[in-house]
């Protein structure tokens, strides 16, 4: 049923499972429009409203395997031999009105409408529906932190973990509030900031010019931005995202935030009397200046600077890493056009409110660290560490940015809009898993070696308190964790082990930082030699700017050509203007024809992975599917045999 297995027995044993379920009988029938849907029918021992059945049976069944309908009986017609009388069961369609499910009141008619809307906008989909599946729609970890985040700023909330949990937009519903955790204040932060993982990680490169080590991102405007304009909305934006107001304290090496007399850093230059490759050359040379002169204890670590290049305008925004990250840049962006927006129509706009600082994402991880859970963690990432081998065995040790490889490879727009979406039904999967999987069989291709360990980077924003949000927050919240899968000769295998091993990572691989940096709790141990960080969609959220694009123009160096590199081989993959863009940088040790191997390989076999995944009839589940089943990948098939 949409191209799903479904065992209705099961569905059954589920149901009979439930304390308050004493009778239950699972059907398949075509509604009004010819769709294939389940309905059960339930004799209950209690007056459990159907909303509650359909969330019990959520955590025992994957959410296509709940029923769309529920008919309540005061017992189940059987027939002369003691079997379900299906014929005399009533017609699902015609007691929808007895049932909680698809009855929805005004108020959560018009979450729904407000939660379709989003998807639209976050998604980038014109048509999607209630009974619509997030993830298989192109969704990824980023794009609920975005949803979260529209949703609040039209007055409805929910959580992360609850469109991972409700993914069907039908069922999103159900968790849906107009009421917001408690207040968040909205002053500005103050004071130091204890050192999170990744920025004692940072802390323990000892790079030798650790001023110059940047993240930047260029917006082209088809039209003149005035300077006063940019400056008038920089001066909100810094006042209203604390983290732009950061610098470090030279003695203790700890970020610090000032909140008096902050003004914008501007830099403008009009390059319009100048040959377009003549801006090009000057675009670099101005972004690297800029980040040169950045000092970490004196002065912003944010700057902008605005490019006149003609009837346009290059609006470079550039921050030390420390303060920065991916999720942020885009955060700050979609304000910065929105305030800039509101000044050409002469409008008031007033900024969403603001989620919880990174001095409180920075306490909440301490104590963290010190928390049984962490404690537990320990087994996991010291047995995780023991198995991790080299790749190609080549050290970065002396290895120059200056004298780095690097290499670039876009996948077509077609071939990128099937692994956003179809491709990933057959295995209950998200892109990243897809990609990682891909990843693993070029590496096995390419080197031969059975066990390959990556270092994987997340965004790292998932609360660690149930009250906690970092959905607006600017910051450099990235968890960077190893993580070692076992190479499969069976495509289907491989796929279900990288999703399960992915699945099984505690708490997003937040811990692993945790417990090496700032607790000091993990053994020394190798560090994998491939790092992968897979950036979702990340122009998508312009999509509706028209007169704005992401410019990927050079504007310089990011980090000092006299750094250190921080790992051998650096992979990156992201979707920029509809196409997955991979980019490696690696040492110079390597063999630049042994990395465009790697590179081709992994194109050849990620295309392979995607149209096996277009093809597959049916999905195959895994474990992870099934939340309060502790099965194995073989404990699980044996069922379906």
């Amino acid at each position: 049923m949409k191209g799903y297995r479904i065992e209705l027995g099961e569905i059954e044993l589920a149901l009979l499972s439930l304390e308050e379920i004493e009778e239950a009988v699972v059907i398949d029938f075509d509604d009004s429009q010819g769709r294939k849907q389940l309905a059960a029918y339930v004799v209950s021992s209690a007056p459990t409203p159907v909303l509650e059945l359909r969330k019990k049976l959520s955590g025992k069944l994957p959410v296509f395997m709940v029923p769309a309908y529920f008919i309540k009986m005061d017992q189940i017609p059987l027939t002369q031999n003691g079997k379900t009388d299906k014929e005399a069961l009533p017609d699902p369609l015609l007691y929808q009105e007895q049932t909680d499910y698809g009855l929805l009141n005004e108020e959560q008619k018009e979450a729904e409408a407000v939660l379709l809307e989003t998807a639209k906008e976050i998604l980038g989909q014109t048509d999607i529906c209630p009974e619509d599946h997030f993830y298989q729609l192109g969704g990824d970890s980023i794009k609920a932190i975005q949803f979260v985040s529209k949703m609040k700023e039209k007055g409805l909330f929910i959580k992360t973990q609850d469109i991972m949990t409700y993914p069907v937009f039908r069922e999103l519903v159900s968790v849906v509030t107009s009421k917001q955790s408690p207040a968040i204040s909205q002053q500005q932060a103050e004071g130091r900031v204890m050192g999170t993982p990744i920025t004692q990680w940072f802390w323990s490169l000892d790079l030798k010019c650790a001023h110059f080590w940047h993240q930047s991102v260029m917006l082209t405007a088809e039209k003149e931005v005035h300077l006063e304009d940019v400056k008038a909305v920089l001066s909100l934006l810094i006042n209203h995202h604390d983290s732009l107001r950061m610098n470090v304290e030279k003695e203790t090496n700890t970020l610090v935030y000032h909140n008096t007399n902050i003004e914008p850093y501007i830099e403008y230059h009009d390059l319009s009397n100048v040959s377009e490759e003549e801006q090009t050359k000057q675009i670099a040379v101005i972004g690297q200046e800029m980040r040169e002169s950045t000092d970490l204890y004196n002065g912003v670590l944010f700057k902008t600077g605005v490019i006149k290049a003609n009837e346009k305008t290059h609006l470079l925004f550039t921050a030390h890493h420390l303060i920065a990250d991916g999720v942020s840049w885009q955060i700050l962006i979609d304000d910065f056009l929105a305030l800039l927006h509101s000044i050409d129509k002469k409008e008031e706009k007033r900024l969403p409110l603001k989620t919880h600082s990174y001095q409180e994402f920075s306490n909440s991880i301490h104590e963290y660290a010190y928390s049984r859970e962490a404690e537990e963690e320990c087994s996991y990432w010291n047995k995780k560490v023991k198995k991790i081998e080299p790749l190609y065995g080549i050290c970065p040790e002396n290895s120059k940015v200056e004298n780095s490889i690097k290499l670039k490879r876009s996948l077509s727009s077609q071939m990128t809009q099937k692994l956003l979406s179809e491709a990933n039904e057959a295995y209950q999967t998200q892109t990243n898993d897809l990609l990682i999987t891909a990843l693993i069989r070029a590496c096995h291709h390419c080197t031969g070696k059975e066990v390959i360990s990556l270092e994987l980077e997340g965004h790292g924003r998932e609360p660690l308190k149930e009250d906690l949000d970092f959905s607006r927050t600017f910051g450099w919240f990235t968890a960077m964790y190893p993580a070692v899968f076992q190479a499969e000769a069976d495509l289907p295998a491989q796929i279900r082990s990288v999703k399960e091993n992915l699945r099984n990572i505690p708490n997003k691989g937040i811990g692993y930082g945790a417990l090496t940096y700032l607790i000091k709790r993990m053994p020394e141990h190798r560090k994998p030699e491939l790092r992968f960080n897979y950036l979702g969609e990340v122009d998508r959220f312009l999509a509706d700017k028209s007169e704005y694009r992401m410019t990927y123009l050079n504007s310089g160096a990011e980090s000092s050509p006299e750094n250190s590199l921080t790992v051998s081989l650096d992979l990156t993959a992201g979707i920029y203007d509809g196409q997955l863009t991979l980019d490696l940088i690696c040492s110079d040790l390597y063999q630049t024809e042994d990395m465009e191997q790697l590179l081709d390989e992994f194109f050849v076999q990620l295309k392979e992975l995607t149209e096996h995944c277009c093809k597959q009839e049916s999905v195959e589940y895994t474990p992870s599917d099934f939340e309060t089943a502790s099965l194995s990948i073989e404990e699980l098939d044996s069922l379906f045999k």
